[in-house]
């Protein structure tokens, strides 16, 4: 009985934990713009691939003039980029190699999957910036 009891929990639980694509691309929201340079700044990222990420640790991405470096949770990380058009686009990435916790790491997973894939960069305001995958998922970065 406890048994069905706690799978019936767990089911509810990863229904209740699934998130939906929010339609965010750069151009829906009228009080967006391009971006067309990273160059010497640096963010927090508090949401992946339209996802929200606990508190702590902090994500976080500086861009200088062609290098891209950060903390995505457990390990550090850094490889080149070029933006282009608003397109935010990372060569292959050189990461740490420790272990962390499983919720860290799936964190650190999301991170580093989706800067795989090419990025829409739009400006909402002069500190906070939407990365865009081709399926509308957003990553959020705030200026530090």
């Amino acid at each position: 009985m406890l048994r069905i009891v706690c799978i019936i929990l767990f089911s509810f639980l990863a229904v209740s934990c699934k998130t939906t694509p929010v339609n965010t691309t750069p151009h829906a929201n009228k009080h967006s713009y391009p971006v067309t340079s990273l160059k010497n700044s640096s963010w927090n990222v508090p949401s992946v691939a339209s996802r929200g990420l606990m508190d702590y640790p902090k994500l976080t991405f500086t861009f200088k003039e062609t290098e891209i470096s950060g903390f995505s949770g457990c390990n550090r990380f850094r490889g080149s980029y070029t933006v282009l058009d608003s397109r935010l686009e990372i060569d292959e990435l050189i990461t740490t190699r420790k272990l962390c916790s499983k919720v860290v790491m799936f964190q650190e997973y999301l991170l580093l999957n989706e800067l795989k894939k090419t990025l829409v960069l739009s400006m909402t305001d002069n500190r906070v910036i939407q990365l865009t995958n081709n399926t509308g998922e957003v990553t959020i970065l705030s200026m530090q």
